[in-house]
């Protein structure tokens, strides 16, 4: 348990203490381990200070945050005795979390109650600002560090009140003190998120003729040359040399469809600013594109697409992960999915750059098994058998 204890630091400019923190680690015996990131940790707003009295319920409340914590009687326990001493509410300043967030989490607000180690027996209310102004009755989760794992977990509900100006814990609550927040939920993925390779698949492949065509979907330009025919065996054969702008230059189209959800019984999540789609594959994060959407309505769905930069990517079937976030004024959050997009990358071809001779097949083992095989501008998967 690494414990970052600050009752003996000196006090902050203003006279202020700092907060404590604590979080579970895992240590490798018989070396050196370094924890490669820096702790940030907050001033102890004085003015929220309040004594607990375990016979009764005590609110503790910070008047320039707007925020208070509802305590009831013989609740809050440090080391399985009630607790006696003084709690705190603070501000964590954007970016400044002791733990690292996740990446698909940005808290508009985010608060931190004192001292360390305090457990609640039962979850108790939180009470925070509408910082994003959403609508009244509109219900969010409530995020909490859980200093067993060192990540954050949803621990309850809150609902937007009434007059719209604070968000009130309606289900589950505040088990620990630590850091905490709240947050719409993620983006719902719908109509079946995918990424389209818009590679040409064998039963789409057009006639072959001479010339330049274009893929109206696609946009690639292809262009087919039939060599001089010969025979073998008394067949006749031809060959023909077959280019492709997508494999001179892959960069298949990934997509996504993300519902905005009608929860029934429930107020319909709000329009965010924009919503945002990154895709990441091989490690190589790609571009992101925002789409404004402030009039989406419960039940419609926004398609996004975005070319991806497979240049350096070899012939095969590629993992592609996709983040989709949804940006509010002071917040965001986010989910992703993973589909797979096919690669047919022939800029180090003998024959050319995007060329290759049709007729001519070539299978490319995957990492999972299975078999890509190639011909031309076409690809086939095979998957091994169950």
């Amino acid at each position: 348990m690494l414990d970052l204890d600050t009752s003996a630091a000196a006090l902050a400019p203003d006279g202020s203490p700092y907060a404590g923190f604590r979080e579970e680690i895992h240590l490798l015996e018989n070396t050196v381990n370094i924890i490669d990131r820096l702790f940030y940790l907050p001033r102890i707003a004085t003015n929220s200070l309040t004594k607990v009295d375990p016979t009764k319920t005590t609110v503790v409340n910070n008047p320039t945050l707007g925020v208070t914590l509802t305590i009831p009687a013989n609740t809050a326990k440090l080391d399985g005795t009630n607790f006696t001493g003084k709690i705190s509410i603070s501000l964590v300043p954007e970016s400044l979390a002791p733990a690292a967030l996740p990446e698909n989490l940005g808290f508009g607000f985010l608060v931190t109650i004192q001292p360390v180690g305090l457990i609640f027996s039962t979850p108790v209310k939180l009470t925070l600002p509408n910082v994003d102004n959403l609508q009244p009755g509109m219900e969010l989760n409530l995020w909490s560090l859980d200093a067993g794992t060192g990540r954050f977990v949803v621990v309850g509900v809150a609902r937007v009140s009434v007059d719209g100006k604070s968000v009130e814990t309606i289900s589950g609550g505040v088990r620990a003190s630590d850091w905490h927040a709240a947050l719409v939920p993620a983006p719902a993925i719908g109509n079946g998120a995918e990424s389209d390779s818009l590679v040409r698949q064998p039963n789409d492949c057009p006639s072959p003729a001479n010339g330049a065509t274009a893929d109206p979907k696609s946009g690639a330009v292809s262009a087919v040359h039939r060599m001089t025919p010969y025979r073998t065996f008394s067949e006749p054969r031809t060959m023909e040399l077959f280019y492709d702008s997508q494999s001179a230059d892959p960069n298949p189209i990934v997509w996504s469809a993300t519902r905005i959800e009608a929860p029934a019984g429930r107020v319909p999540l709000p329009p965010p600013q924009y919503i945002s789609m990154q895709p990441r594959t091989g490690g190589t994060r790609g571009p992101t594109v925002h789409t404004l959407e402030n009039t989406l309505s419960p039940g419609q769905v926004l398609h996004q697409s975005l070319a991806l930069d497979a240049r350096d990517l070899p012939t095969g079937i590629h993992s592609v992960d996709v983040n989709l976030v949804r940006r509010f004024p002071q917040s965001f959050v986010g989910s992703s999915f993973r589909s797979d997009s096919i690669v047919i990358n022939h800029r180090s071809s003998s024959a050319g750059v995007g060329w290759s001779l049709a007729g001519i097949s070539r299978l490319h083992t995957q990492a999972d098994g299975s078999q890509l095989l190639v011909n031309g501008g076409s690809a086939l998967r095979y998957r091994p058998a169950p």
